[in-house]
């Protein structure tokens, strides 16, 4: 938590909604196919009631040559603090098979977001792939259900997760884009949250002030860090989620949805705190047990949110009906127990969430945890991003390997029981960064962000492994 296809068509449906700007905060699109040439396409808006204008009178486009401007049916609901989801749902019929971007633009997002120059005059865009055709015969793309406007304080670390839910149990992946602005084109105006411009002292910038800030999404669970803010005010944050889908051995790219969130830093703070184990791969399940403890100000009470699409597992023995969240209240201290029953059968390797989210006047906090089953048996051919993999390794690991300037996971062989020296070397011989790592410790996560892209080695005591870092 702590960050057209036709132009002219384009040009003229700006200028005739101009008066319609400054208003819109974030949003996605999701959709769900009927049947093989029929979609169900679902516009997702966040909107501050103070701006002007009504948000859904903008342009969807089908991807297929045609488009729907506005008189969409509108669903609205209130999220409170002045903002409210906005949503509508269009049935379309597409006349061949293939691959189709679907996209929705409006003029124009809220003014003064900080990262964005000009906001109040950028169109706010929103796009998803889906695949029409006789070898993805059912599909839903994900949906959020606790897709809301995040709140953070300034200095001090934020996570943020909207809580991805697949109701056809596909593999999600996530990765931080630049937001578009139209079809094939980002904003030119757009900074990321951690850009130095936003910063006295950029070097200093993260929460123990003791190197630069951090603006990192986990590509398996899609919570998003950000260590630490600085500037007030609002920035917005995008994200793209991959749909996987196993074929045999191999895992196939079936669909991809870009999101655009609001986030809001203040000085405010309240004191909330949610503890968990770290992402974790088992051999089986067998009677799981784990605990969250959420701790806030007594006499204060707040509500805890919680997210998981495991099905058939409990949290404090209710039973999790998948993408449903449920809600419990906090006065002090709260423990969530997570258990999953001798019986639930997990899917192999496919990450299973767990999202804890509470929401204060001036704060969102948020934490996750994802496991998986079947890291003895990980079939060749996977892609590094829509699974778990195995804790333990015979030989030095690097993964995903190239890394696309993101978090780096180094698994290290447990042969010895000597602290060991982890470096990471360019190919001229120079040491760019080095720690000393405990005999217990065998898988790591590096922030590889600061590495200009090429080809480096991971050393660590006997053992070494190339890995290259992407544009």
């Amino acid at each position: 938590m702590k960050k057209l296809k036709i132009q002219l068509l384009l040009l003229f449906f700006v200028g005739a909604h101009q008066l319609m700007a400054t208003h819109l905060l974030g949003g996605y699109l999701s959709y769900r196919l009927v049947n093989r040439v029929q979609c169900e396409i679902t516009v997702h808006l966040l909107t501050d009631t103070g701006g002007v204008g009504q948000a859904g009178e903008g342009m969807l486009d089908f991807g297929d040559g045609t488009t729907q401007i506005g008189g969409f049916d509108l669903s609205i609901e209130e999220k409170g603090g002045g903002i409210n989801l906005v949503s509508f749902t269009v049935l379309h019929t597409y006349v061949a098979f293939g691959s189709y971007e679907i996209s929705y633009v409006e003029p124009n997002y809220s003014m003064g977001i900080n990262n964005i120059e000009q906001s109040s005059n950028v169109p706010f865009f929103v796009a998803a792939r889906v695949e029409i055709g006789p070898l993805v015969q059912t599909n839903q793309s994900p949906v959020l259900p606790l897709f809301s406007h995040q709140k953070g304080i300034s200095g001090v670390k934020q996570r943020i997760n909207p809580a991805a839910f697949d109701a056809d149990g596909d593999s999600l992946s996530y990765e931080l884009i630049v937001p578009g602005q139209d079809q094939g084109t980002r904003i030119s105006g757009y900074s990321f949250p951690n850009d130095a411009i936003f910063y006295t002292d950029f070097n200093a910038g993260n929460e123990a002030g003791d190197g630069p800030p951090v603006y990192l999404i986990g590509p398996i669970t899609g919570e998003i860090l950000w260590d630490a803010p600085e500037l007030l005010g609002d920035y917005g944050i995008a994200y793209k989620i991959t749909q996987w889908r196993k074929a045999g051995n191999v895992w196939e790219d079936i669909g991809e949805s870009e999101v655009v969130l609001m986030d809001r830093i203040t000085d405010t703070r309240a004191e909330v705190s949610i503890s968990g184990p770290d992402p974790q791969c088992f051999e089986e399940i067998l009677g799981l047990q784990e605990q969250f403890v959420v701790s806030g100000p007594a006499g204060q009470p707040l509500i805890v949110q919680v997210f998981s699409d495991l099905e058939g597992g409990l949290i404090n023995g209710t039973p999790i009906d998948s993408g449903e969240v449920l809600s419990f209240v906090l006065n002090g201290s709260l423990t969530l127990n997570f258990a999953i029953p001798t019986g639930v059968v997990l899917t192999p390797f496919k990450p299973y969430k767990v999202v804890i989210v509470v929401e204060t006047a001036f704060e969102t906090f948020t934490s996750s945890w994802a496991l998986a089953v079947g890291c003895d048996n990980l079939p060749d051919g996977i892609p590094p991003h829509p699974i778990i993999r195995d804790k333990t390794c015979e030989a030095l690991q690097v993964y995903p390997n190239p890394v696309f300037r993101d978090l780096v996971k180094v698994c290290i062989p447990n042969k010895a029981d000597q602290t060991k020296n982890l470096r990471i070397v360019d190919m001229s011989g120079k040491i760019l960064f080095q720690q000393d790592v405990a005999p217990t410790i065998s898988l790591l996560h590096l922030d590889v962000s600061a590495l200009q892209p090429g080809l480096y080695m991971l050393q660590v005591g006997q053992w070494e492994r190339r890995f290259v870092v992407a544009e």
